[in-house]
């Protein structure tokens, strides 16, 4: 792709994930937006999308920097994420271990910053997102689900 100007090729990026910058948003008189007119349905930018790479650049705490810097012609790698389902049973007297926040982007769900005992075991790991409880995507009930059922299942996405 071609970058004609300093910034993030019109797409709006949320770096809360340690592990990797998540397209937030895909801004409509940008770069990307352009890309996306011509693009096969599969290669189209869409938020969701995990910025895995810029030009030869893949350490997610670089990514940025790099894209806002580059100008001219520009190789951007991006991945799906996986989506999965994991079941967490809340035992009497123990903790989750499961440590979230919020984005700014509410589309992005809550990120896991890091997961002990329960949520470990259960497979959680630092930059998963959790972008379901119980089937609801509604981020306010999303947080007050995990503090206080029982059993939750959560629909996870993993890059």
């Amino acid at each position: 792709v071609w970058k004609v100007d300093f910034g993030t090729f019109g797409l709006e990026l949320d770096t809360t994930n340690p592990t990797i910058p998540i397209v937030a948003k895909v801004l409509p008189n940008g770069q990307a937006a352009k890309w996306n007119k011509w693009a096969e349905p599969s290669r189209k930018l869409r938020p969701g999308l995990g910025l895995r790479s810029v030009d030869e650049t893949q350490d997610a705490a670089r990514i940025l920097s790099v894209l806002l810097e580059m100008k001219g012609a520009v190789t951007l790698g991006f991945t799906s994420p996986s989506l999965h389902t994991v079941k967490l049973h809340r035992r009497a007297g123990l903790p989750l271990g499961l440590c979230l926040t919020a984005p700014e982007h509410e589309a992005i769900g809550l990120v896991v910053m890091s997961a002990q005992g329960l949520a470990d075991v259960a497979g959680l790991k630092a930059g998963m997102q959790v972008i379901a409880v119980d089937g609801c995507r509604d981020r306010p009930k999303l947080l007050e689900d995990i503090q206080h059922a029982a059993v939750l299942t959560l629909r996870v996405a993993s890059y």
